[in-house]
């Protein structure tokens, strides 16, 4: 974990460049972990990165998180 996880902070997970705001918090056998808003989904805080200040200053929105390139759109993948 990269930084001090709350409700309320903006977070990235490490595996998917996932970027949410953390809704709740709960230990779970001896291990913290978050729900992220963006995805509904539980992360270890192991795995989380804080944001905090740097999304904003950076522009970027949750939207924005994965940016496709030229010739990567549908119809190449299979």
């Amino acid at each position: 974990m990269n930084g001090d996880i709350a409700v309320g902070s903006t977070v990235r997970y490490a595996g998917t460049g996932s970027v949410g705001e953390v809704n709740r918090l709960e230990e779970r056998d001896h291990e913290l972990w978050v729900h992220l808003d963006s995805t509904d989904l539980w992360y270890t805080t192991a795995a989380l990165e804080v944001l905090g200040g740097e999304l904003g200053a950076n522009g970027w929105g949750r939207q924005d998180t994965l940016v496709r390139k030229e010739g990567m759109g549908p119809e190449t993948l299979t």
